[in-house]
């Protein structure tokens, strides 16, 4: 953050609030990873797990590169004509951050190291201890391209009264409801660009093949799909007026009252960092009958597994042994379950959202169990009574 020059071998920093000095290291053979990125975010998550990484590590340290930073003017384009020259010259990253780079492009053309031979070769790291529902969605044709040490899940639920015991919606149940709800009933404050994110992350492989590669966008389902949104703002926040602005952030605060009384179908649930608190939420929203039915989709449950980070380790790195121990730091049980300062326990790991390993699973999930917030129901206009969640949230 914050460097003061104080000589040229020394400088000073606020480290968690208490001064450091940085000298040029003496570490005879120190190896220096590249780490590829194209973030365009203000604030980077995966900056400070490289950091966390580097405290500890004293042989090896990883340079995080963000080719963004050479878009130059208007150009969009800079920093990935800037890495697809490093790539062909040879001058190739160690490691890809496939949550901003192509992920499907670069495991296709043999860019990115299979996995599983480094998991199996690792006594620290086991097979078995990773969660099978979610190597199921990363493995292709038997391989492993992706380091996921944690992720969010997102959902659709809503009423009991409204969806019975369905576990999943189709297109034609999301048309049938579209006759009898406008698309702000359905989707709430949703724009249209946001719509059609939805659409694309739960449904999307009912439109788009990633493997051929090829796309159909002429399908009766997708025909109607068109008309569905026009109920919705095409604008975004920072392009509306003031009384835009105000009629955008009245429904918006209005999502639960609207929720529990039936005006609203969609309820959107992000499970991340505190999956247990926003499940008592959803208790309390639908009276301890929430119905996780997923976003209408024909090609799946309509609930999206989402990376939280999404890393590949370069086929043509030449320190491969260096890149596996910054993957094996970051699959860690010390590393999963380590949490930042906070007064309340389970509330800021250092990375966020939910372990892929069952050990550390379990582990923030008894925390989880143990410090949750109880839910006042009545402050979603259910009787007074507290949600409490139990083992069963927790399954």
């Amino acid at each position: 953050y914050s460097f003061c020059w104080l000589a040229d071998d020394c400088l000073l920093i606020p480290k968690n609030g208490n001064p450091a000095l940085w000298h040029p290291s003496d570490i005879d053979g120190l190896t220096v990873l590249r780490l590829a990125s194209y973030d365009n975010s203000a604030h980077s998550f995966l900056s400070e797990a490289v950091r966390d990484f580097n405290d500890q590590s004293a042989e090896i340290k990883v340079d995080l590169i963000n080719y963004a930073d050479f878009d130059t003017g208007n150009a969009t384009v800079g920093g990935l004509s800037r890495l697809n020259t490093d790539i062909l010259s040879g001058y190739t990253p160690d490691i890809f951050d496939l949550n901003t780079l192509p992920a499907r492009s670069y495991e296709s053309k043999g860019l990115i190291e299979d996995l599983w031979p480094w998991i199996d070769a690792d006594p620290e790291i086991d097979r078995d201890n990773l969660l099978p529902e979610v190597i199921r969605l990363l493995a292709c044709d038997g391989k492993l391209y992706d380091l996921v040490p944690t992720y969010r899940l997102r959902l659709v639920c809503g009423s009991k009264e409204q969806f019975g015991d369905k576990e999943s919606l189709s297109m034609d149940d999301l048309f049938a409801l579209a006759e009898q709800y406008d698309a702000q009933q359905l989707f709430g404050c949703m724009n249209r660009r946001e719509f059609w994110e939805n659409v694309l992350r739960f449904a999307g492989a009912a439109f788009v093949n990633y493997d051929a590669p090829s796309c159909r966008f002429d399908s009766r389902e997708f025909i109607r799909l068109l008309e569905l949104p026009k109920g919705l703002s095409s604008k975004e926040e920072q392009d509306m007026s003031p009384e835009e602005w105000m009629e955008y952030l009245t429904l918006r605060n209005e999502t639960t009252q609207r929720l529990v009384s039936g005006e609203q179908v969609f309820y959107f649930v992000n499970l991340n960092n505190m999956p247990v608190f926003m499940l008592q939420q959803a208790d309390a929203i639908f009276r301890g009958e929430p119905r996780f039915v997923g976003f209408p989709s024909d090609s799946g449950s309509g609930i999206a597994l989402e990376p939280f980070l999404r890393l590949g380790m370069s086929s043509a790195s030449p320190n491969k042994e260096a890149v596996w121990k910054f993957f094996r730091f970051l699959l860690s049980d010390g590393y999963l379950t380590r949490e930042k300062w906070n007064e309340t326990p389970g509330e800021s790991y250092c990375l966020m959202c939910i372990p892929t390993t069952r050990s550390a699973f379990d582990f923030r999930m008894s925390v989880w169990l143990e410090n949750q917030f109880s839910v006042n129901a009545s402050e979603y206009g259910n009787p007074d009574q507290e949600i409490v969640a139990g083992p069963d949230t927790g399954e």
